[in-house]
């Protein structure tokens, strides 16, 4: 088996809108990284996602569906999951996962809405396999970094092609007019999530205090601490493919190199 593919995707509307040249920049980038993967299976992890208190969620049904709306279109999409590979995530990770079904755990009602974190980006991908997760925003960072170890290793292993994506958007707060309103800690946070993934010093975010991040408001720091245990696991070096901020919030594309 081999780990395709490890991507940090925003969840933006705007990378399906299209309102600024930036979005379609980014959205370039995206739509480049969904066309040279292929992988069978796409595990995401949402910031979005149904979220436990004290677990990462996987929801093991056996369809998902999304219905997002934005300000230009409406995207209905459906997914199988990939329950075998749902099965062997559950029992690898057990101290780390908590299965997630709905209504019955098979047959045509056997189906789960998706966030729009995880809707967005898979709208790229086209129809694939998916193990839908969703991201535990804990203080307990060892814990969401040694999910990511184990999660790649367990990547590494599986007899199939998989991608995982990271969902996420950065800072929230960069405007006044934005609903988080402003703090300089945004533009800073972006920057170091920037350097840290093109010098591959993710020590880094074991720095970044709770106050920083409460200040900043990102989405994506909890993801970056599972991608932190991925690339330990995996020795695999990310490439950043395009910042920018939209409006309020920080929208960053990147991939393994």
């Amino acid at each position: 088996m081999v780990l395709k593919g490890v991507y940090v995707i925003p969840h933006g509307d705007e990378i399906i809108d299209l309102p600024s040249d930036g979005s379609r920049k980014i959205r370039k980038e995206i739509e480049r990284i969904a066309r040279e993967d292929s992988s069978e299976t796409l595990i995401i992890i949402s910031p979005h996602g149904l979220r436990l208190r004290r677990y990462i969620s996987l929801i093991n049904t056996e369809r998902l569906f999304s219905v997002v709306k934005t300000e230009k279109y409406e995207l209905k999409n459906i997914y199988e999951t990939d329950r075998k590979l749902a099965s062997a995530i559950l029992d690898e990770e057990k101290d780390y996962v908590e299965e997630v079904q709905f209504v019955t755990s098979s047959g045509d009602l056997s189906s789960f809405p998706v966030d729009f974190g995880t809707a967005i980006p898979l709208v790229f991908f086209g129809k694939r396999k998916v193990i839908a997760m969703g991201q535990l925003r804990t203080n307990n960072r060892t814990f969401l970094e040694r999910f990511g170890e184990n999660l790649a290793k367990l990547a590494q292993n599986y007899p199939g092609d998989i991608s995982i994506i990271l969902s996420a958007d950065q800072a929230h707060a960069h405007s006044t007019d934005g609903p988080y309103g402003y703090s300089e800690k945004a533009k800073e946070y972006d920057s170091i999530i920037a350097d840290i993934i093109e010098t591959s010093r993710y020590d880094r975010l074991s720095i970044i205090s709770d106050e920083f991040i409460a200040d900043a408001k990102p989405d994506s720091y909890w993801n970056m601490l599972i991608l932190k245990g991925i690339v330990e696991q995996t020795n695999i070096k990310m490439k950043l493919l395009y910042y920018y901020v939209e409006r309020y919030f920080g929208m960053l594309a990147a991939r393994n190199d």
